[in-house]
């Protein structure tokens, strides 16, 4: 396995390839991490990578640890301004506008660590260096749980609802406005983790819009059978390598289709990818009828998660094509506003069917669209670091992490 804290450089040009990695990492993604992108960045000779790193991987290990660390030192700054006492309002308020910073703050590199956390599904390299941060965030999340009065149990739920608050898209310039909804949200959540099931907080008009999704039909024809074999090949090299394995060459060896084919339908590398983007978010689309019923209240919570886990993950534990293909999509929509209006189609969607779910898993429970939201987000944050996990434990921690936070704010 490669170290993150090798140096064979100076520390000063250590520190700034580091930097500016993190910088381009953020911006640009694991596709615009390069020699020829550092040297532009850094002002420094083309082989300073691989002469202090010995080659991209060892950067992308050293730039691993520090964007997880940077992430981590965020939230414990953040938490020197959680106010004690544990009033509901007042915790809501420190985790909303928290959230809320965390989508505008340059010094959060939530991008980044997200998609190394993607990443892990095929390189091994980073798995142990960001379960490492895994287990210093849970640590975290239990003293944070503690102070705003809650069991040290909340903070797993606490944890996974923030991390998947912080990459849900949110329309450039419009993060102010999401903030009293994030707000009633967050509100919703602590009163549910401290057992609270009458009269929750939250503004009732959220849920005039409650299922004005649930109807949405794909918009797009369906891909002829060798587009469909293409698109296909692009799923299957971004669970295996990530889009930067996304190449011409790479999609006709695998799709069995020639170059000229694969070049005549999509020009580029980035068509093939929207391609790829725009076909996962239509099957979605189009399955939602299947989803929509949910499972039913006698089938319970286990049949439930394992429905969930057979969309993320494979038996074996290795990362489901199409899903892996959709988280990076609400990577990618940050940096791209064709795709973040794509990731806004899927989230809504995503969230009408959680929502119905719900309800047909604990009707008596009363779950609204605010309870969709933190179910949907919590959802999200916990496939973020399934692949620090060995493969072999992927589906039974899934499993947990899906399930415990269920059964603490509905039964």
């Amino acid at each position: 396995m490669l170290s993150p804290s090798s140096p064979c450089a100076t520390p000063s040009t250590r520190d700034r390839l580091i930097s500016a990695s993190l910088r381009l990492l953020e911006r640009d993604g694991l596709r615009g991490l390069s020699s020829r992108s550092l040297s532009r960045e850094t002002e420094l000779s083309i082989s300073a990578m691989n002469y202090t790193f010995g080659g991209r991987r060892g950067l992308i290990a050293a730039v691993a640890e520090a964007a997880a660390l940077k992430a981590h030192g965020w939230w414990v700054r953040q938490a020197q301004f959680l106010p004690e006492g544990g009033d509901v309002r007042a915790v809501a308020n420190w985790l909303g506008v928290a959230i809320s910073e965390g989508w505008r703050d340059p010094e959060l590199p939530r991008l980044g660590v997200n998609e190394l956390l993607l990443a892990a599904a095929w390189d091994p390299d980073l798995g142990p260096i960001l379960a490492e941060q895994r287990r210093r965030n849970e640590a975290l999340w239990v003293q944070i749980a503690g102070r705003a009065g809650l069991p040290p149990s909340a903070g797993a739920c606490l944890e996974q609802f923030v991390a998947g608050a912080l990459l849900n898209y949110v329309q450039p310039g419009r993060a102010g406005l999401e903030t009293p909804w994030m707000l009633d949200v967050c509100a919703r959540l602590l009163a549910r983790l401290r057992g609270q099931r009458t009269e929750l907080p939250g503004w009732s008009g959220w849920n005039r819009m409650s299922h004005q999704d649930l109807d949405v039909a794909p918009d797009s024809p369906p891909p002829s059978a060798p587009m469909e074999r293409m698109l296909s090949a692009v799923f299957t090299l971004c669970a295996s390598g990530g889009l930067q394995a996304v190449t011409h060459r790479a999609v006709a060896s695998v799709s069995g289709c020639t170059l000229a084919t694969v070049v005549y339908h999509y020009p580029t590398s980035e068509a093939l990818i929207r391609g790829a983007f725009d076909a996962a978010v239509q099957r979605v689309l189009s399955r939602g009828d299947a989803w929509r019923l949910g499972p039913s209240p006698a089938e319970g919570i286990d049949s439930a998660m394992a429905i969930a886990i057979q969309a993320i993950l494979e038996p074996d534990g290795a990362p489901n094509v199409q899903s892996t293909l959709l988280a990076t999509l609400l990577v990618e929509a940050w940096r791209d506003a064709d795709l973040g209006r794509l990731a806004i189609r899927l989230i809504q969607r995503s969230e009408a069917l959680t929502l119905a779910g719900l309800q047909a898993l604990a009707p008596d429970k009363g779950p609204d669209r605010l309870d969709a939201r933190i179910r949907m987000l919590s959802n999200r944050g916990a496939v973020a670091w399934i692949y620090t996990f060995p493969q072999a434990e992927r589906c039974e921690q899934l499993r947990t992490s899906f399930a415990d936070p269920l059964r603490m704010l509905f039964d």
